[in-house]
């Protein structure tokens, strides 16, 4: 478990200082701190009049540890110049006896049901994304560009299953991240 846990953990911290091309393609991430330092520095010189501060931090959270189930999310934030700074979240449950993943297919027995929960979940804790203005414009839909899909960062919590959607997942970076839980009440009929 931990070494599952330490690989997802690197593969996340080399994705924000690594910078690749293909991230399927990452440097170990001490060559990536490296090289995060080096485009700073390569960066410094080539503008020395802007301001040439890069940045990169990750945190975590423990989201559950029931000794059956592990669960839990990395938050990074990277800024080197760009129009704003990045910052995204990984979450991950593992169980502890196999140190394996638990995916989404692995918790519920239909995801196309769990897709609707989630969706009209997001528009119930987001309410202002959907709400009409005072000219009758909905600020924010789902389409073709941010079609609704289920989040790429789940997992087991006390209360049921917790969704992270990040910047550009669903919609706009502008509509920042959206959390919540679709409680085991919520999941009934569909919960495993």
């Amino acid at each position: 478990l931990k070494n599952a846990v330490d690989n997802w953990a690197r593969e996340f911290m080399t994705g924000w200082v690594g910078m690749a091309e293909e991230p399927d393609n990452l440097p170990p991430l001490e060559d990536a701190i490296n090289g995060f330092f080096n485009m700073q520095a390569e960066s410094a010189k080539e503008m020395p009049d802007i301001r040439n501060v890069f940045a990169a931090e990750t945190t975590d959270t423990v989201l559950l540890n029931d000794g059956k189930h592990l669960t839990l999310q990395l938050d990074g934030y990277s800024d080197t110049g760009g129009a704003h700074p990045s910052w995204s979240s990984a979450v991950a449950t593992w169980d502890v006896a196999t140190a394996k993943k638990v995916t989404l297919d692995q918790l519920v027995t239909d995801l196309n049901a769990l897709q609707i929960l989630a969706e009209k979940k997001f528009r119930e804790v987001r309410p202002e994304l959907f709400s009409p203005d005072e000219e009758g414009n909905i600020p924010f839909a789902f389409d073709e560009t941010f079609p609704f899909k289920l989040a790429d960062n789940t997992g087991l919590v006390k209360d049921g299953i917790y969704f992270c959607y990040v910047p550009y997942e669903v919609g706009p970076y502008a509509i920042g991240a959206t959390e919540f839980v679709l409680t085991y009440a919520e999941l009934q009929g569909i919960k495993k």
